[in-house]
């Protein structure tokens, strides 16, 4: 099935169901972001990340290992305004399809608020089921919340999207979204429908047409009234010869014919860089500006400004703000200028900084603003790396120094430009699996010097670690397909050859990482247990 949008699938929250798009007034816009979708939530074509909305078909997350950055998300555990602490766990099957999300909120003196999301799917990876279940601190179980359940064609197309509410110990039918596609998987027809007391009852339809590239060019879409499809909004696309989208024009059915709403316009350069995005709006029988935003990039691709303006009452274009950025020779950034038009000129608003550490990761994010004609600290949040393990401290500025914030901030993790996730924390310790680097390790490395055998194995794992690789302190896990660590234990080195090793007396068969470290390195092995 070809779409119109292209998203890096993954999850975040909010008001205690997966739902949260976070944007953050800072430098990390401008960044790689991760897309956020979800099974409620709409798709979006994202440009300079401005979004296009559309009602086109729900992108369902099937699993989270798809990150352009090869890491797979095992927790997160952060520490919000007043004190309050946030977890959040995953799971995965053995082909990464994530299984399990639990997240526990808990508040100073009040019991944990906590839900459960698990997922099912099928032997192509679609995905078959989401449930949600909430937990009762009163009867100390978990309550059934909401269900999704989808159907497929024999082209892994999906059919049906069926949600249900649990009312009354039973699940309760309450929208249904039906599907219909053309030749090669190209979608035809999107159906809703609502359950009204015993039989589905018609909401809405929508019609797509994709040009001979597989791009969505028009959707239309009808409502059911009084027993009659009516036409109600009309959205068309058109794009250029790479792909990139030109124009998109958002009508409305009004007395008996189509009468325009909003249309947005875009270049591009030759390298497929966004240059210009201009809005406008339909009123008086005319188009009526609303803004223009610019782009510029340096030969790299790399964003050098963005300068957005709005039409003003006086028939000209009003500046509003401007940023400038700065980069490093590998093209990660350094700086970010930003700036708000005054009267007739460019004044300071706010300005970021970064730094990074020799592997490229980032370390700092300075934030300052302008005040009084100088720049006045505000914020910083600071980065720490352990194997598997990223940790971001926001700091605020009280006047002389840099003190752990009591208001947070929303620190972002970022790895290998991408901002895998944010949340709004004071602190935030996010734990992963990375599982391109462990095959990276192996397959480059000629010695290793950490022997592991036998290998697959049954009653035990022996370990010999060599003593050049040694330090005073060795720590151990065995981590299971979940992220779980299922034996870990500590090692002093006694600087000789060590023959250690792990009982598996109640592993269940299965593929394990041992992960191996001490103050400076960290190995990873993969390890099969097989009874």
């Amino acid at each position: 099935m070809k779409n119109l949008f292209f998203l890096l699938l993954f999850i975040n929250l909010t008001n205690g169901i997966i739902a949260e798009h976070h944007t953050i007034i800072s430098a990390q816009n401008d960044l790689t972001q991760t897309n956020i979708s979800n099974v409620l939530g709409h798709t979006s074509l994202e440009i300079n990340n401005d979004s296009v909305y559309s009602s086109n078909i729900k992108f369902i997350k099937s699993n989270t290992k798809n990150l352009e950055a090869g890491i797979k998300i095992d927790s997160l555990v952060y520490l919000q305004e007043m004190g309050n602490l946030v977890k959040e766990i995953y799971t995965y099957d053995e082909n990464g399809n994530l299984l399990t999300f639990l997240y526990q909120f808990t508040q100073i003196g009040i019991l944990p608020y906590k839900y459960l999301i698990s997922y099912s799917y099928d032997n192509n990876g679609n995905i078959l089921t989401e449930k949600s279940q909430q937990w009762s601190n009163n009867t100390e179980e978990w309550i059934n919340h909401y269900i999704w359940t989808f159907t497929y064609d024999n082209e892994n197309n999906m059919l049906t999207e069926l949600y249900q509410d649990w009312e009354n110990n039973i699940w309760v039918n309450v929208i249904i979204y039906t599907y219909s596609y053309g030749d090669n998987g190209i979608l035809l027809t999107k159906l809703v429908q609502n359950w009204n007391t015993n039989s589905w009852l018609n909401d809405w339809l929508s019609t797509y047409t994709e040009d001979e590239n597989g791009n969505t060019i028009n959707e239309f879409r009808q409502d059911w009234i009084n027993n009659l499809w009516v036409e109600h909004v009309n959205y068309s696309y058109t794009f250029d010869e790479n792909g990139n989208l030109l124009v998109y024009l958002w009508q409305f059915w009004q007395n008996n014919e189509w009468e325009n709403h909003i249309i947005h316009f875009y270049t591009y350069d030759s390298d497929g860089n966004n240059l210009t995005h201009f809005k406008k709006n339909w009123g008086d029988s005319t188009w009526l500006n609303e803004f223009i935003r610019t782009y510029t990039f340096d030969d790299n691709g790399n964003k050098l400004t963005y300068q957005s303006q709005v039409w003003g009452t006086n028939d000209t274009w009003i500046n509003v703000f401007l940023k400038t950025f700065t980069y490093n020779a590998e093209g990660k950034i350094l700086t970010l200028l930003w700036q708000s038009w005054l009267i007739d000129e460019w004044v300071n608003a706010k300005h970021y900084s970064y730094t990074y550490d020799d592997s490229g990761d980032i370390l700092s994010i300075i934030w300052k603003n302008w005040i009084s004609n100088i720049w006045m600290n505000e914020q910083m949040t600071e980065y720490n790396y352990l194997p598997g393990h990223i940790n971001a401290t926001v700091y605020d500025w009280n006047g002389n120094i840099w003190e752990e914030s009591n208001y947070g901030g929303n620190p972002d993790i970022i790895i290998d430009g991408e901002i895998i996730v944010s949340r709004n924390a004071n602190i935030l310790d996010f734990y992963y699996s990375n599982i391109t680097g462990i095959e990276e390790w192996e397959n480059t490395l000629n010695y290793c010097p950490i022997q592991c055998y036998p290998n697959p194995a049954s009653n035990q794992i022996k370990i010999i670690i060599d003593p050049t690789w040694e330090s005073s302190h060795i720590s151990m896990e065995l981590i299971n397909q979940n992220g779980q660590a299922v034996k870990s234990f500590e090692h002093i080195s006694t600087n000789q050859t060590q023959d250690l090793h792990i009982d598996l007396k109640g592993i269940p068969d299965g593929l394990y990482i041992l992960r191996i470290r001490n103050e400076k390195l960290f190995s990873y092995q993969k390890i099969i247990v097989k009874k």
